[in-house]
């Protein structure tokens, strides 16, 4: 059998190296061949790069691409010579506009990038629809932008943006529906709103370079019904690479010479081989597949105690037992989740502010291999009780991006694009909504034919898991002020019983009054005494959490909506305890002190869950009391 399989592999050697040999034939071929009609080859590359055109032909000035270092990462930025009416509030119809605008130009489209339409919808923010962190240049080989001074940094830009596609200097006010900040342009103003707003759009300048009317002028557009307008588009980053037809015969040779290597060493052993096409397979899945997806571990702990009573405001009773995440979700986890979905990020999980605002970075997101990828930033600002991003509650996180992660859950962490089977349903019908009604728990997972088997939570189970006790009142039950069995205001420091929260004018890490560049949150767990009679951490404190306000209120009572409790880092007292005003926001926008944590509801007809109830219950009656 090994010998077999020995000669078998030694065949599929052969024929690829005769491969390689003909393909580095072939490169040879090609050089000649273009050695020998250079100037011909020249006169095609410069008509193609629109310098030189025929007399039927518009005249264009021609792209000039920068001319950097290899290994060098930029973005190139354009003005399109199309416009669009401004009506559709779908951020993916003008990324759409503008790649059919980039591949007009041959220049553009040899370089095989992504286009992002650099406007917001009110979805959508342009910092993070299009991200930009680095070196951007227009089409006329003018720096634009630098990692010092962004195309979001609401300064003026080295140079104006006021180029299209072919290299054509042009003259035109842009619809961006943002600020100078690259936000969305939220609360409809006097000068405009974001795309998708039917009155009048928020526009650019193109010539305000020298400041940052650029993206956002202090005048409004035309009405978005009759007038099209231009629209800025940015590449993903471009590397500068060498020569072609250098690197081409290079990686050519490097491939047969690691065929012959290969195919000698199946010649001595038929395992040894199979162990060097493993190693190899993986290589190179690794470099064409971009970022590895790891099955997430999620901590959750069991609230029993089922048909507990309600507080005196009626909140709180729940018939069943369920499980609740033991913390919120993490920056980690949520960048796992979006390398698993997001290489191209449809209906935009990430937020460009997750890197960007300080106060909580964050994630960074790159592009590389054709996808974009998502990893943990390194520490940011000066917190000294925090010293990993990874660890952190994630935030700008809309309530539409929490089901999505809630659907990937209930289907088993999948990888691919964001569709049904992955982020679209699940245990929410999302199917493409970004905004709008917020959908209801399914009762049954069309991907799995059983119920979902995770939630966002509704109103009374995220209340009972973090204030009751069945201890209090004498074994009959009660409520504690604060969601770390206390009723009595906590303190801000980690090591005692503590929570992240604002203490008058200072904050819990720091002591000390605002900063625009010190990161407030803290790892979740990390205040490990203020725990709550069920195991959960952080509910008093630390970020908002989303919960279910649409079943809370009842089917259709608040259906753009979704509730959220518990305080944040940025918040005082009255915020993070349990009789804090009911608080809602809208469901479609994420901000930088709101994050989510996520429930396990299993089906409540079953066995399991009957023994689970008894086991809860008896097992409270030996935990150890704890009064303060």
């Amino acid at each position: 059998m090994r010998t077999r399989f020995a000669v078998a592999v030694a065949g599929v050697m052969v024929t690829l190296n005769s491969l390689c040999r003909l393909a580095a034939a072939a490169l040879v071929a090609l050089e000649t061949s273009l050695s020998r009609f250079a100037v011909t080859a020249k006169a095609v590359l410069r008509l193609a790069m629109g310098s030189v055109t025929l007399s039927a032909l518009t005249v264009h000035a021609g792209v000039i691409l920068p001319d950097l270092p290899v290994g060098t990462q930029y973005q190139l930025m354009f003005m399109t010579d199309e416009t669009i009416i401004t009506t559709s509030g779908v951020i993916a119809d003008y990324n759409s506009f503008v790649t059919t605008s980039a591949v007009k130009s041959p220049a553009l489209a040899g370089l095989s990038a992504e286009w992002r339409a650099v406007a917001s919808t009110f979805d959508v923010s342009a910092n993070s629809n299009a991200l930009s962190n680095g070196l951007v240049f227009n089409t006329a080989g003018q720096q634009v932008a630098s990692p010092i001074r962004s195309l979001y940094s609401g300064t003026s830009l080295f140079a104006p943006v006021n180029y299209n596609q072919y290299g054509d200097q042009v003259a035109k006010n842009m619809a961006t529906g943002s600020d100078k900040f690259g936000n969305k342009m939220f609360f409809v103003t006097q000068d405009g709103g974001p795309l998708g707003y039917l009155t009048y759009v928020q526009v650019g300048n193109y010539d305000g370079w020298n400041n940052a009317t650029w993206l956002e002028n202090g005048s409004k557009g035309g009405n978005n019904a009759i007038s099209g307008r231009s629209i800025y588009a940015l590449s993903s980053v471009i590397t500068v690479v060498p020569e072609p037809s250098t690197c081409a015969m290079a990686l050519a040779g490097l491939a047969c010479g690691g065929w012959q290597v290969l195919k000698r060493r199946c010649r001595r052993s038929a395992s040894g081989i199979s162990r060097s096409l493993v190693a190899l397979l993986i290589a190179a899945c690794s470099v064409i597949g971009g970022t590895a997806h790891a099955q997430l571990t999620l901590d959750m702990v069991t609230v029993g105690d089922p048909g507990n009573t309600a507080d005196n405001m009626g909140h709180g009773g729940v018939a069943y037992v369920f499980q609740i995440a033991k913390y919120e979700t993490t920056i980690d986890q949520y960048a796992a989740f979006m390398n698993a979905v997001a290489a191209d990020d449809t209906y935009g999980l990430y937020d460009g502010r997750m890197a960007s605002d300080l106060n909580i970075a964050g994630i960074e997101r790159t592009f590389s291999n054709g996808r974009y990828n998502y990893s943990a930033i390194g520490p940011a600002g000066r917190n000294s009780y925090n010293q990993t991003a990874g660890g952190r509650p994630v935030t700008y996180v809309s309530y539409f991006d929490a089901m999505r992660f809630v659907n990937w859950l209930s289907n088993g962490q999948p990888v691919g694009g964001q569709e049904s089977a992955t982020t679209e349903n699940g245990a929410y019908a999302l199917n493409g909504l970004t905004s709008g009604t917020v959908p209801e728990r399914n009762a049954i997972n069309p991907n799995t034919g059983s119920a979902p088997n995770f939630f966002m939570p509704v109103f009374d189970e995220w209340y009972k898991s973090a204030f009751y006790s069945a201890e209090l009142n004498g074994g009959s039950g009660g409520y504690w002020l604060y969601a770390i069995q206390s009723n009595i205001q906590p303190g801000t420091e980690p090591g005692y019983y503590g929570v992240n929260y604002l203490w008058g004018t200072n904050y819990a890490n720091t002591s000390s009054p605002y900063s625009g560049e010190q990161n407030y949150l803290t790892d979740v767990g990390q205040y490990a005494n203020s725990v709550s009679y069920y195991g959960t951490y952080d509910q008093s404190g630390s970020v908002w959490e989303w919960y279910d306000l649409q079943l809370y209120e009842g089917p259709g009572n608040a259906p753009t909506y979704a509730g959220i409790r518990g305080g944040a880092w940025s918040l005082g007292v009255g915020d993070i305890a349990r009789t804090a005003q009911e608080t809602a926001n809208h469901a479609h926008f994420g901000t930088s002190s709101l994050g989510f944590r996520v429930v396990s509801v299993p089906e409540p007809s079953t066995c399991a869950m009957a023994l689970a109830g008894l086991a809860c219950g008896g097992y409270s009656l030996f935990r150890r009391r704890r009064t303060r």
